[in-house]
């Protein structure tokens, strides 16, 4: 399949919902939520989304004017998640030869920047939450070697500063792998097997709360049909 790039689906969907082209408007948004997915498995699977759209993070920033224009909230969590990675919130202008031109504010509303700054926020709580859960699920109940899951942990601790942690609440994803993050070092001993299935099983869930509740860090209504709850993913 040959991605479509992004300012060329964006014109589709604009121009067909205004002029009511249902066909057109219909293809190009289904396109457009192939990427910008409500499901946690797809949306994990990068380089499978890069086969529907050819886009930037950048490109959010008109995601979310168009779920406004379209009511089509539920393109909007995982937009505001990827403008949170910016490192400042501009849009890019294009030229008429797709050439790329200086930098201009964003068109977000107040209410929209409000929702990005308040959710970049509450996903960096949601990072040092994940990474105390992390920490303290080993050693787990069933640890084959418990002295070295205990002193791999302990280590781990010592070695990370509290800087370390505040820089990896900003610069890192909360949806970034952490238990290959904290266990990095190879001066660290590795967990045991049970013990690193029981971490990653943590992990996990708390990347699957965080995605079922993206709605409500952001502050936005979706739904129910357009967005898991915690019950569907987990069962």
């Amino acid at each position: 399949m040959i991605p479509t790039a992004f300012p060329i689906l964006s014109a589709l969907i604009r121009m067909s919902h205004k002029y009511g082209v249902q066909d057109i408007y219909d293809t190009a948004l289904s396109r457009l939520k192939k990427f910008y997915t409500s499901d946690f498995e797809t949306w994990c699977d990068v380089e499978g989304r890069k086969h529907y759209v050819q886009t930037s993070p950048a490109d959010a920033l008109a995601v979310i004017e168009i779920a406004h224009i379209t009511d089509n909230p539920s393109l909007m969590p995982s937009a505001y998640l990827i403008c949170c990675s910016l490192d400042t919130i501009v849009r890019r202008k294009r030229s008429h030869d797709q050439m790329l031109d200086a930098p201009m504010v964003s068109e977000l509303t107040p209410w929209d920047l409000q929702r990005v700054f308040t959710g970049k926020a509450r996903l960096a709580q949601r990072r040092a939450t994940g990474i105390l859960a992390v920490m303290q699920a080993a050693p787990c109940k069933d640890c084959a070697k418990a002295d070295r899951c205990s002193m791999a942990t302990l280590r781990t601790l010592q070695r990370i500063d509290v800087a370390e942690i505040e820089s990896s609440m900003h610069d890192k994803h909360v949806f970034d792998p952490l238990s290959s993050w904290l266990w990095r070092r190879g001066l660290i001993a590795k967990l045991c097997g049970p013990c690193m299935k029981v971490v990653d099983a943590v992990e996990k869930k708390m990347k699957l709360q965080t995605w079922c509740k993206l709605p409500e860090i952001f502050h936005i209504h979706v739904p129910a049909e357009a967005w898991p709850v915690l019950t569907d993913v987990l069962v």
